[in-house]
């Protein structure tokens, strides 16, 4: 009786480990194909025609001055405001005898 109920426990057992095999290969399967899909559409996006060349122009050449105007403007400023204030300083208080 024991042997007769081992048995088909094993045999359920096996059918329900064939039913998990063929349900792994599916989805690898599955898998597989959505892998396959997915390289195709990447190698049709690589596959178009690649981005157009950006010529940038060379820059237009400046007179030096306007170079060094446009490199110093901030130093130059500073510098003049400074100078006024000096200039103030000296004409309000100046150098009395």
């Amino acid at each position: 009786m024991f042997r007769i109920y081992r048995d088909l426990f094993r045999l359920i057992i096996a059918k329900d480990e064939e039913k998990l095999k063929a349900k792994e290969a599916k989805a690898r399967a599955k898998a597989e194909k959505k892998r396959l899909k997915a390289e195709a559409k990447a190698k049709a996006k690589t596959a178009q025609a690649p981005p157009p060349i950006v010529v940038i122009p060379p820059a237009e050449k400046k007179p030096w001055w306007k170079r060094f105007i446009q490199e110093h403007l901030v130093q130059i400023i500073i510098k003049v405001i400074a100078g006024l204030i000096v200039a103030y300083l000296v004409w309000r208080f100046g150098f009395k005898k």
